[in-house]
C-alpha cells in the first residue's frame, strides 16, 4: 500500500513535537545542573529525560516517512543512505567530542581518554557500561550512540515492516511495550542498572515509531484524532499522568520506572500527529526544529550550564528563572553555531564519501 502522507514536505505536528521534547529533556538538566525551580511541573521535570523516549519513537517514524519509498534492498541505496544519516550526526558530535575532551574534562585521566576514545569515535559507547548506565567519559553521548546502531539497522527493518501485516505490526508494538514497561520495574526490583541508556530497548522504541507509521498507512488515523486538538490534549494528559505517577510512586531518580505509562501515550501521540496534515510553513519553526539535534549536543559539554553561572556570577544576578532564560539563550546561540558548522562538515563529508 502506498504511503499516504507527503515525502516532500514537513509537517507541523512532528516539528512541534521535536521542540517539545528537547525543551523538556533542557528543563530536566536545568532542574538537575541549576536546580531550576519549576512550580507545580517539579515532578514532570524532574524525570524529564523520559523525553528520550519519544525522541527515539519520533525518530523511528520520521526515517520512516522520509525513506520508506527508498530502494534499501541494494548496496548503493544503502551507501547513500548511511552517508547521508552519518553527515547528519558524525562531524557536530565529532567536534563536541574533541572539544569535551581537550578543554572541559578535567576529571578523566589522559590514558584513560586513550582507552576510552576508539568506542566513542565508532560511537558504540552505549553497548558498555559502568555499572550505573553510563560510559565512563562523557555519559552524556549515549543516545548518539543508540541513534547511530539504529540506523545501522534500518535499512533491514524498513524493508521487513514493508512486508508485514497489519496483525504482526499490531502484534511487535504490543511486546515491545511489555518489554518496555516490564524491563525497568524489574532492574529496580533486582537493584540492577537502568535500562536508560541501553542500546536494545533504544532500538525497541526506535522501531516502535517505524511499525506506528507503517501501521497508519493500513489503519488510517481516524478523524477524532487527526486534528490539533486531540494532538494538545494529549500532551496535556502525558503531562498530568506523569506528574501524578511521579507524585504517587515518588521515584525521581530513574524515569523509566513510568514507561508502563508514558509510552502508551507517546505512542498514541505520534499516530495523531501522523494524521494531521498541516505544513510547516513558519520558517521560525522550521529552523528551531532543525537546530534541535544540536541543542542536544550543547547540552552533553553543559554549555547552557557553564554559561549562565557564569553570566551570573559575573552579573550578580539571583533567581532561578533567570539562570534559566540565560541558559536557554546560551543554549539556543551554542546549537545555531553548532548547527552551521555541523552542516558545513557534513557537506564535506559527503563530497568525501561519493
Amino acid at each position: 500500500m502506498e504511503i499516504y502522507f507527503p515525502m516532500k514536505k514537513r509537517l507541523l505536528s512532528f516539528d512541534i513535537f521535536r521542540i517539545l521534547i528537547v525543551f523538556i529533556v533542557f528543563c530536566f538538566h536545568a532542574k538537575l545542573n541549576m536546580n531550576t525551580e519549576f512550580g507545580i511541573l517539579a515532578d514532570f521535570f524532574a524525570i524529564g529525560n523520559f523525553a528520550m523516549i519519544p525522541f527515539f519513537v519520533l525518530s523511528g517514524a520520521l526515517l520512516y516517512i522520509s525513506s520508506s519509498h527508498k530502494d534499501l534492498h541494494n548496496i548503493d541505496g544503502i551507501k547513500r543512505f548511511y552517508i547521508r544519516r552519518l553527515s547528519v550526526i558524525m562531524p557536530g558530535y565529532l567536534l563536541l567530542y574533541i572539544v569535551w575532551s581537550i578543554f572541559l574534562d578535567n576529571i578523566t585521566t589522559p590514558i584513560n581518554k586513550v582507552w576510552s576514545a576508539p568506542p566513542q569515535l565508532l560511537g558504540i559507547q552505549s553497548v558498555y557500561h559502568n555499572g550505573q548506565g553510563y560510559y565512563p567519559q562523557n555519559p552524556g553521548t549515549w543516545f548518539i550512540s543508540c541513534i547511530l546502531i539504529c540506523y545501522l539497522i534500518y535499512p533491514y527493518l524498513q524493508e521487513i515492516t514493508k512486508q508485514m501485516k497489519l496483525k504482526t505490526k499490531v502484534i511487535l508494538l504490543l511486546v515491545f511495550y511489555v518489554i518496555l514497561a516490564y524491563s525497568p520495574i524489574m532492574c529496580y526490583h533486582f537493584s540492577i542498572e537502568s535500562i536508560y541508556s541501553n542500546a536494545f530497548f533504544a532500538i525497541l522504541q526506535f522501531y516502535m515509531g517505524v511499525l506506528i507509521t507503517s501501521l497508519s498507512e493500513d489503519v488510517k488515523v481516524p478523524k477524532v484524532l487527526s486534528n490539533w486538538i486531540a494532538f494538545v490534549l494529549e500532551w496535556l494528559v502525558l503531562v498530568a499522568v506523569t506528574t501524578l505517577a511521579v507524585g504517587f510512586v515518588g521515584i525521581r531518580d530513574n524515569s523509566t520506572i513510568y514507561n508502563i505509562v508514558i509510552i502508551p501515550i507517546v505512542c498514541l501521540i505520534v499516530y495523531t500527529a501522523l494524521g494531521i496534515k498541516t505544513n510547516t510553513r513558519s520558517k521560525v519553526t522550521v529552523f528551531i526544529s532543525d537546530i534541535s539535534f544540536e541543542v542536544y549536543l550543547v547540552q552533553c559539554i553543559s554549555l547552557p550550564w557553564y554559561v549562565a553561572q557564569y553570566v551570573s556570577k559575573v552579573l550578580g544576578l539571583t533567581g532561578s528563572m533567570i539562570c534559566f532564560a540565560i541558559s536557554i539563550v546560551a543554549g539556543v546561540i551554542g546549537a545555531i553555531i553548532l548547527h552551521y558548522v555541523n552542516k558545513g562538515m557534513g557537506l564535506l563529508l559527503k563530497k568525501a564519501c561519493n
